[in-house]
């Protein structure tokens, strides 16, 4: 499945879920977008002589046909990278196209999980779904009369087998592991043992 995730564990640290997005619903996102770009390149061009949208030529053409097919092949060897890990200290995003990078979100950092199972989720997946983890991580953007929007800046396992399982074990080991930060077993009372936290 093309993981080099074994490469950044730590000595004690163990994987409790692992996968991938499934292939068809990930490349058909981004087949999508692809073909809206084509269509609206290759159908209109500006004319600076005249100032005005003008139908595309042959070599407009062409080239939209070209810029297609280059971002088809970049989206498709960035998906023989891409594979997520669930482990019993954080989640880990392995993502890269020539050299393989990777993203650690701890367990402690993250506020909130959501799931979203979109259109094509429920039109091409099988049982997929994408899992969103909000970290405090943001991003800036900019409306048309120029005001600044801050938003929240997902990390996201897309497209993901078995979605709402994987959800849910997320959920319960993030749970557990920040009940075992801030109230360690050793340090419960005898007569009041609190939280019983259990990874598997």
């Amino acid at each position: 499945m093309n993981s080099e995730i074994e490469k950044v564990l730590s000595s004690n640290e163990k994987i409790i879920w692992e996968g991938k997005p499934q292939a068809f619903p990930y490349l058909v996102s981004k087949f999508v977008f692809l073909f809206v770009f084509f269509v609206l390149y290759s159908s209109v061009t500006y004319n600076p002589d005249t100032q005005n949208y003008e139908n595309a030529g042959p070599f407009a053409i062409m080239l939209g046909i070209f810029l297609f097919i280059v971002l088809f092949i970049y989206n498709f060897l960035f998906y023989k990278k891409i594979h997520y890990a669930i482990t019993d200290k954080r989640v880990i995003l392995q993502k890269g196209i020539i050299g393989t990078d990777f993203e650690s979100v701890d367990f402690d950092k993250i506020n909130s999980i959501k799931i979203d199972i979109g259109i094509i989720d429920k039109v091409l997946g099988k049982n997929s779904g994408t899992i969103m983890l909000d970290s405090g991580r943001t991003k800036s953007t900019r409306d048309s009369n120029g005001y600044s929007t801050v938003v929240t800046d997902y990390h996201q396992l897309q497209f993901i087998d078995d979605a709402y399982n994987v959800f849910e074990k997320l959920k319960t080991v993030s749970t557990d592991v920040k009940a075992d930060i801030k109230f360690p077993n050793a340090l419960r009372p005898g007569n009041n043992p609190g939280y019983k936290t259990e990874i598997k």
